[in-house]
C-alpha cells in the first residue's frame, strides 16, 4: 500500500502555513476500509477540494468537502480498497468558508457601521482607482479611536489588532488591523484599518447589529484615519466582494464615493 498526502493551502482570509486551521488525517475501519476525517479549529468552516490518484480501490466522486466549524473527527469518506494490492493518494486545497454552499442574501439591507448620528463621507467606493480595484468595498471617513459597529450580526472569526502603523504603499495593505464576521449565509463582512489593540470582540463571540466591536485607526496601505468595509462570499481566491446596500434613517442605499453618512 501506498499512501501519499499533498496540502497545497491557499492563502487569504488570515489562514498561514505556520498555522494551519484544518487537518485531514486518516483511520482504519474493521472492514479494512480507510475512513478520511478532518477537524476544524477555527469558528469558520472550510470547504476542502481533494484529487485522488488511486489503484484498486473505490472512491466516491466527491471532490469538495464542507468541514464545519470547530468540527472534531469529521467523515469526509471512506476508501475501499477493491483488491489486496492496491494503493491510494489524494491532494487537497483547504478554501476558508463553503464554497459549496454559500449564497448571499441580497434583500438584506445592512447597518451604518457606527454609532446613530455620527458623520461621515465615502471617500472611496466600488472599483475605486487608489486601492479598490476590482473591489466592492465602501471606505468611510472616521478620525482614529471612533466606534465602529457591526453593520449584521453574526460570529466574529477573525481578530488581527496588533499591527501598529501604516503607509500610502500596497506594501503595507498586511500591516491593516482588523476584525472579519461571519453571518447566516456563509458570507463574512470585513472592517479594516481599525486601531492598534482597537478590537472590543473575540473570535467565536456572538455579536448583534450595532453592537460596538472595534475602533477606527489608521493602520494598513491608507493616506488618512478611515474604515474599510467589505462583504465577501468564499471562493478559490478567498473571497469575493458583493455589493450591498444600506440603510441610513429611512431610505435604503448603494453608496457611492463622496456621499454624506449622518
Amino acid at each position: 500500500m501506498i499512501v501519499q498526502l499533498i496540502l497545497m493551502l491557499m492563502l487569504g482570509w488570515g489562514v498561514t502555513t505556520s498555522d494551519l486551521p484544518v487537518s485531514v488525517y486518516e483511520v482504519k475501519l474493521p472492514d479494512g476500509s480507510i475512513e478520511i476525517r478532518s477537524q476544524n479549529k477555527e469558528f469558520r468552516p472550510y470547504t476542502l477540494e481533494i484529487n485522488w490518484s488511486v489503484r484498486n480501490v473505490a472512491t466516491p466522486q466527491a471532490k469538495f468537502f464542507v468541514v464545519p466549524a470547530l468540527a472534531k473527527d469529521y467523515a469526509l469518506t471512506v476508501i475501499k480498497p477493491t483488491a489486496k494490492a492496491y494503493s491510494y493518494s489524494y491532494h487537497f486545497t483547504c478554501i476558508p468558508g463553503d464554497i459549496v454552499g454559500t449564497k448571499h442574501n441580497d434583500s438584506y439591507t445592512y447597518a451604518i457601521p457606527f454609532k446613530p448620528g455620527f458623520k461621515s463621507k465615502v471617500s472611496q467606493g466600488y472599483n475605486g482607482s487608489y486601492s479598490h480595484n476590482g473591489i466592492k468595498a465602501i471606505d468611510f471617513v472616521a478620525p482614529q479611536g471612533t466606534p465602529v459597529c457591526a453593520a449584521r450580526e453574526g460570529i466574529v472569526v477573525e481578530v488581527v489588532q496588533h499591527n501598529k502603523s501604516g503607509c500610502a504603499s500596497s506594501k503595507c495593505m498586511r500591516l491593516a488591523n482588523f476584525v472579519k464576521i461571519l453571518h447566516d449565509d456563509g458570507s463574512e463582512a470585513l472592517y479594516s484599518h481599525l486601531q492598534y489593540r482597537g478590537s472590543l470582540v473575540s473570535p467565536g463571540e456572538k455579536v448583534t447589529r450595532g453592537q460596538v466591536i472595534a475602533k477606527s485607526g489608521n493602520t494598513g496601505w491608507t493616506t488618512n484615519p478611515h474604515l474599510h468595509f467589505e462583504v465577501l462570499i468564499p471562493d478559490y481566491k478567498g473571497g469575493k466582494s458583493i455589493p450591498t446596500k444600506f440603510q441610513m434613517g429611512n431610505q435604503l442605499l448603494a453608496l457611492q464615493k463622496g456621499d454624506e453618512i449622518d
